[in-house]
């Protein structure tokens, strides 16, 4: 069996202590459902936590610009990373 990377699972490890972040988790296998299907839910709606419509906002974006029918030259991958980085040190900075 594969292992995840490190970084994935230190990712979901902070992400499951941000107090302004809420979020569910649903797993179907076998034997009661057909496939073997893992999910992430964030609740945009959610009132009792703060980010949860930003996540959703920033999820929905993410989503437009990985999809196949967009053109990498809209989101080449030096973009991303420089966004990347500029989230991180904005996060440091409130830290």
């Amino acid at each position: 069996m594969r292992r995840l990377p490190f970084e994935l699972m230190q990712f979901l490890f902070h992400l499951d202590q941000l107090n302004e972040l809420g979020f569910s988790i649903d797993v179907k296998r076998p034997p009661n459902h057909n496939g073997w299907e893992c999910s992430i839910t964030f609740n945009g709606k959610d009132t009792t936590v703060s980010e949860n419509a930003d996540m959703c906002l920033f999820l929905e974006e993410f989503n437009e610009k990985r999809s196949p029918i967009m053109p990498t030259l809209l989101f080449p991958k030096k973009k991303l990373r420089n966004l990347q980085r500029m989230d991180v040190l904005k996060k440091e900075m409130l830290y």
